[in-house]
């Protein structure tokens, strides 16, 4: 089916949310690395020898006050979500007056789904999407959470952009979203005897990965049998992290907003030609 000739669409008050969305990602940014640029606001590491096992942990051994970084993170991430999901709406409505000629007959109904169903979408053809052209309806399908998207690479098969998308801004209209905090990935924060652990560990673990846990006092991060050699002594200050925000599914809060994000522009990109 062809689509009708319209006058253009116009996607400015989409850009307007991804703006503002951008807007956010930069104000939290900023502010993780502005809090994390003082050491006393750096989770400490400390080593002790277990006894048991006849292995030295890396563990916390000092974990600040952080509430109040969360908590604005917390808004921020929110803030972000929303301006993205609005992005969405705001582009379906535009199609909806495309394929009306400007005459929405119901506008409050007009709305980007996000369906983790076949059957459902099925029906959202008949009720958000009811005066979107089939075209644009089955260019929004191939989106939808069961199909698989190339921004789920990274993070994991149960990832998808906009799934998340819709359960982060949902839980937001009724909640505070709590990151929770997160040792980085690399070793470039370690040092010493806690860097030597670090590789030790990864070396000595059979899938070659150390599991690395939300931050918390007492949490171990890694535990590895140190030759003679390099034995040290238990100690509760052999260096700092600078933590990393992620979301309770251990997603990193940084690469689900650049996911999400990508997965917009993409399909903000399917209908350019209409602008």
């Amino acid at each position: 089916m062809t689509a009708p000739r319209a006058p253009g669409i116009s996607l400015r008050s989409c850009w307007a949310k991804i703006d503002r969305a951008k807007e956010y990602r930069d104000l939290l940014d900023r502010h993780l690395r502005d809090t994390f640029s003082v050491e006393t606001n750096r989770p400490r590491l400390g080593i002790k020898f277990d006894a048991r096992t006849g292995r030295h942990v890396l563990y916390i051994s000092y974990l600040p006050d952080l509430d109040h970084v969360l908590r604005r993170a917390s808004l921020w991430l929110g803030d972000i979500m929303h301006n993205f999901r609005s992005a969405l709406d705001h582009l379906t409505y535009q199609l909806a007056l495309w394929n009306t000629g400007g005459h929405v007959s119901r506008p409050k109904r007009v709305q980007f789904p996000i369906l983790d169903e076949p059957d459902h979408f099925h029906s959202a053809r008949g009720d958000a999407l009811r005066e979107v052209h089939p075209d644009h309806q089955a260019i929004i399908e191939r989106f939808q959470p069961y199909h698989r998207l190339p921004e789920a690479l990274g993070i994991g098969p149960s990832f998808h952009s906009l799934a998340v998308l819709r359960d982060l801004d949902n839980a937001d209209k009724v909640r505070l979203i709590t990151p929770v905090l997160m040792p980085p990935a690399s070793l470039a924060g370690y040092q010493g005897a806690a860097l030597t652990i670090m590789e030790l560990a990864l070396q000595q673990t059979p899938d070659s990965a150390v599991h690395l846990p939300p931050i918390a006092p007492g949490s171990p991060l890694a535990e590895a049998t140190l030759p003679a050699h390099a034995v040290v002594g238990e100690t509760e200050a052999v260096g700092h992290i600078t933590p990393r925000l992620g979301l309770p599914e251990g997603w990193p809060v940084d690469h689900v907003i650049d996911r999400v994000g990508a997965a917009i522009l993409r399909i903000i990109g399917e209908f350019q030609l209409l602008v």
